[in-house]
């Protein structure tokens, strides 16, 4: 019996500031970190509890986090931030929050000072010690009552390094795909990565049929590298940036070993990881794979699942997100149009759904998102 393991949380890393998967209504991001966040309190569904508030979150975090949360309170960057999180609950709210902090990577990747440091050691403070207390990850109350209404983007900008967060060898092609063109052959854009592993590629809205950029990103190395494909549930926008660490093929395979398993190339693999409404990494909810065919969906029975410890291990005992680790894991996904599910195992509710071509020997790393009315209806579909 396979073992239930894909990965580890470093595996693929997104900066560790990117624990706020944290939305846009000014969809230019120019200066984004000087500009102010707008509220958004007029909002179609009521959140929980305000972020880090109530008797039993507040009592925690004076225990365990009070440093982090008064230095939070000092800092013009993190105090801006929090109170946008306890005002402007929901994903459009938290994609502000996003492409502020993403903005902070990319100008800390070109010399620059990061100011989101301090909100980072907020977030993993909370999270580590009082993700029961606070209900953190828990709102899901914007499920199905939202749509995404984001202007199709004209440049994408990402960053590839190895593992070690060295420039990864050999130069990059990255290309921006549309959504069931599994090997791309005609791809929207293409970039190669430079001398630091940046690379930024120019959309044009006209050569793509739909109104935003719904589709993926695909990362292609040397042979050293297994390859990518990049996935998020809602669109992009104009200078949306995402930086990736990638480990090589022989540290998968060392991984692997750990297990006594193999990395199978007749198979694809999915690595997850799941925000809620205010953009933080989702808790209590699990993932599942089910198969597009032309008599409706049925279940994977290939698929297995892993999610991460607190520590950010594989932890075969864990059978959902009820750690503070963010990654989950889907090994042994058949080459085909698969639909990922996010599933509240209290309630049973979808809350977040994305279709995925899944193409052989192929690592597809998504980054889903509550889902929209339209996306919550969408499930078989194959666009």
């Amino acid at each position: 019996m396979r073992a239930r393991w894909l990965g580890s949380l470093s595996v693929v890393a997104l900066n560790a500031a990117c624990a706020q998967i944290s939305g846009v209504e000014e969809y230019s991001v120019d200066d984004v970190a000087q500009r102010p966040l707008p509220s958004r309190t007029n909002t179609v569904f009521d959140q929980r509890r305000p972020y880090l508030t109530g008797p039993q979150c507040e009592a925690c975090v004076g225990n365990s986090c009070a440093p982090q949360l008064a230095a939070c309170e000092g800092d013009a960057y993190c105090s801006t931030w929090l109170e946008h999180m306890r005002t402007s609950p929901g994903p459009l709210a938290a994609y502000e929050r996003y492409q502020r902090l993403t903005d902070e990577l990319w100008k800390v990747g070109h010399g620059g000072v990061d100011e989101s440091g301090i909100s980072t050691e907020l977030v993993n403070c909370t999270t580590v010690n009082c993700l029961a207390a606070c209900e953190l990850g828990r709102d899901f109350s914007c499920v199905g009552k939202f749509e995404w209404s984001i202007a199709y983007p004209t440049r994408l900008r990402t960053r590839i390094q190895d593992y070690y967060g060295n420039v990864a060898p050999s130069p990059w092609t990255v290309r921006a795909c549309l959504p069931a063109d599994v090997d791309c052959p005609n791809p929207l854009a293409t970039a190669t990565t430079d001398e630091d592993g940046f690379a930024t590629l120019e959309l044009t809205p006209s050569d793509s049929p739909y109104s935003d950029f719904g589709g993926f990103m695909l990362l292609r190395g040397g042979s050293d590298f297994h390859e990518w494909a990049t996935i998020v549930s809602r669109p992009f926008v104009t200078d949306d940036y995402s930086p990736w660490k990638l480990p090589a093929k022989d540290l998968v395979d060392q991984w692997f070993a750990l297990f006594e398993e193999k990395f199978d190339p007749s198979y694809g693999y999915i690595w997850v990881i799941p925000g809620d409404c205010r953009g933080l990494a989702a808790k209590g909810v699990e993932l599942l794979v089910e198969l597009a065919t032309s008599q409706g969906v049925e279940n994977c029975s290939s698929c297995v699942y892993t999610y991460e410890s607190d520590v950010g291990l594989p932890d075969v005992q864990r059978k959902d997100f009820s750690t503070a680790g963010r990654v989950g894991f889907i090994s042994y996904v058949p080459a085909r149009q698969v639909i990922l599910t996010v599933r509240d195992t209290g309630t049973d509710q979808v809350v977040a759904r994305q279709n995925v071509s899944v193409a052989a020997g192929r690592i597809h790393f998504v980054r889903i998102y509550p889902a929209s009315g339209t996306q919550l209806a969408s499930r078989g579909s194959t666009g």
